[in-house]
């Protein structure tokens, strides 16, 4: 198994057709978990170097869709886009994954990520597992090891300012379906469904 450190992350190779990528953040596993399903929060880290999301669109529910614009320096647009197979929040997310460009699409590749909560602190893993060897390497081999880690360092910034921002909203994480709790004194403001099936209002909703 190749191994390689970069920035506190970690990226290993265990097969030919795999590539998985771990990072530890000092945030508890619901915020991180958070951070990586809403689109609010998304918005304000996902992206490297000269490439700039544009747009996001998260369908967080079993058969939903996610959808990932961002803008290259020469003004053409990049898509990640893919389904939602299994969501157990706030411990784990499978989906598919597939880079869209102008003249470029790639197979299809499975994402399962973890994010396993410790003394306060939580490691997110990312598991790829793609169609071929041949796929698996020109992932690799266009430069996903650096982009990967300037995503993730940016990540890790968005974490320590909302964890040192007073929050908008803190409520409890609900089964698909089920209405927020309307005692709540700022529910009035931001009626919505569970964060499972992502038919809130607008705002962040922290748990």
């Amino acid at each position: 198994m190749d191994a390689r450190v970069k920035n506190r992350m970690e990226l290993t190779l265990p097969s030919e057709r795999e590539i998985v990528i771990s990072r530890e953040f000092d945030a508890p596993r619901r915020r991180v978990f958070e951070a990586w399903t809403n689109p609010e929060h998304v918005k304000q880290w996902y992206g490297c170097g000269e490439m700039h999301l544009v747009s996001c669109e998260i369908d967080l529910r079993v058969g939903g869709a996610y959808r990932y614009g961002l803008l290259g320096p020469d003004g053409a647009e990049h898509t990640m886009t893919g389904r939602y197979l299994e969501i157990v929040p706030p411990d784990r997310l499978v989906y598919t994954e597939r880079y869209v460009s102008r003249d470029f699409q790639s197979d299809e590749a499975f994402v399962t990520v973890t994010f396993v909560e410790r003394d306060g602190r939580t490691k997110l893993t990312s598991a790829v597992l793609y169609k071929s060897a041949e796929s698996r390497d020109m992932h690799l081999n266009s430069g996903v090891e650096t982009g990967a880690a300037l995503t993730l360092d940016r990540l890790e910034g968005h974490l320590g300012r909302w964890t040192h921002t007073p929050p908008l909203l803190r409520l409890k994480v609900m089964n698909c379906g089920e209405k927020y709790d309307q005692d709540h004194p700022e529910v009035g403001r931001h009626r919505g469904r569970c964060f499972c099936c992502r038919r809130a209002s607008p705002g962040l909703h922290q748990t």
